[in-house]
């Protein structure tokens, strides 16, 4: 286990499109330079997970996005995708342990990384419309480096 650190979150997030699968997604990145967010060194694995599922899971996927917004100190970074979106069945299971078995790294140990520093995700996407991860950053956790 290694110790949470200031990580630059557009630096983050750019890698991790790049690394998409392509094809005729379109990967948008609208966080600002030099937003930091302290979090564990896995950060990059739960931003990562969420571009694979969308690629994997969201059906005719023309578009996957990550945005931030900083309201009273609290951030909310997001990542939306215009795929086929979440059932409300899936909702209530989506965190859990033991869910997504064969998918690989799962959205439960991202909850769990995501929460060694006080950050919660939640889905808030319309079924049909598509996903949206939402990243809930306590203003302890967040700051403009720049």
């Amino acid at each position: 286990m290694k110790a949470p650190v200031w990580q630059d979150v557009s630096s983050l997030v750019e890698r991790c499109l790049r690394e998409g699968r392509g094809g005729n997604i379109r990967y948008v990145n609208e966080i600002p330079k030099g937003v930091e967010v302290f979090a564990d060194p896995m950060l990059v694995k739960v931003i990562q997970n969420l571009v694979q599922n969308a690629e994997r899971h969201g059906g005719d996927v023309t578009d996957i996005r990550y945005s931030l917004d900083i309201v009273n100190g609290v951030g909310r970074l997001v990542c939306t995708d215009d795929g086929v979106g979440i059932s409300p069945d899936q909702k209530n299971t989506l965190f859990s342990k033991g869910t997504n078995k064969e998918h690989g790294f799962g959205l439960f140990l991202s909850k769990e990384i995501l929460g060694m520093t006080g950050i919660t995700v939640s889905e808030e996407g319309d079924p049909g419309h598509g996903a949206k991860f939402v990243m809930t950053i306590p203003t302890e956790g967040i700051r403009r480096s720049v």
